[in-house]
């Protein structure tokens, strides 16, 4: 009898020493920068669909869960916010990043650091090879035409030259405006009489009155659009 209640005393004891390790040298709790509680969370989780708070920490999230758990990191210097059980929700805070665009450009060519026309037509001659089909697009996006050091832009002859049967488009780094060739303009049904749309320019030779290729502002956002990227929408 004295053995079997020497050894509940050791093990109670082992116990409470394993314990008091634990908490005295457990790492503290990190401290919040902003707490937001009292909310209605939709986590996204089908295990814990929903939750009451937020932890954040350096614009990282450190606790999803219930407000008495949350208000555990809180200290002197945490912003606390009393959401009054207003929902929230993860999400995309998009200021003009034209996240639809994005998506369908995954698969474009980055121009960013082309700066000669040579670079620009060994680029999409590559792209074509690559793409083994002429009825696929050749898209690239990111470029900057002032990289160039020209007076002026380029016109769609340097597309042309290289493949006038494969539609070919070059968007600015802006999204505001792009160099397509006549492939490009055929299927956009875009013509030396074609009239400016609303809140776009499409330029033509001040001598011919021919297109130049050069498509800014809504132009050039009706060519991204519309059906004439159809094929383009699901590679990648």
């Amino acid at each position: 009898m004295k053995k079997i209640q020497y050894s509940i005393f050791l093990l109670s004891l082992l116990t409470l020493i394993v314990i008091t390790y634990m908490l005295v040298c457990s790492p503290p709790r990190p401290s919040a920068d902003l707490i937001l509680k009292n909310g209605t969370f939709f986590t996204v989780n089908k295990k814990n669909p929903w939750a009451q708070a937020v932890v954040i920490k350096n614009e990282h999230i450190l606790y999803v869960g219930e407000d008495k758990e949350a208000l555990k990191y809180a200290d002197n210097n945490t912003d606390l916010i009393d959401l009054q059980g207003k929902f929230g929700c993860p999400g995309f805070n998009d200021a003009n990043v034209n996240l639809l665009t994005c998506t369908r450009f995954n698969n474009a060519l980055n121009f960013s650091k082309v700066n000669t026309i040579l670079q620009i037509q060994r680029k999409v001659l590559h792209k074509i090879r690559e793409n083994q089909n002429f009825d696929d697009w050749v898209i690239a996006i990111k470029w900057d035409p002032t990289q160039l050091n020209l007076d002026d832009w380029p016109n769609r002859r340097i597309l042309d030259r290289i493949a006038p049967y494969v539609p070919i488009i070059l968007f600015t780094d802006d999204g505001h405006a792009a160099l397509a060739n006549a492939k490009t303009l055929q299927i956009a049904r875009i013509w030396a009489s074609t009239t400016d749309p609303q809140g776009g320019a499409i330029l033509k030779n001040p001598k011919t009155g021919n297109t130049t290729g050069i498509n800014k502002s809504n132009t050039a956002g009706t060519i991204s659009k519309g059906n004439c990227l159809g094929n383009y929408y699901f590679t990648g």
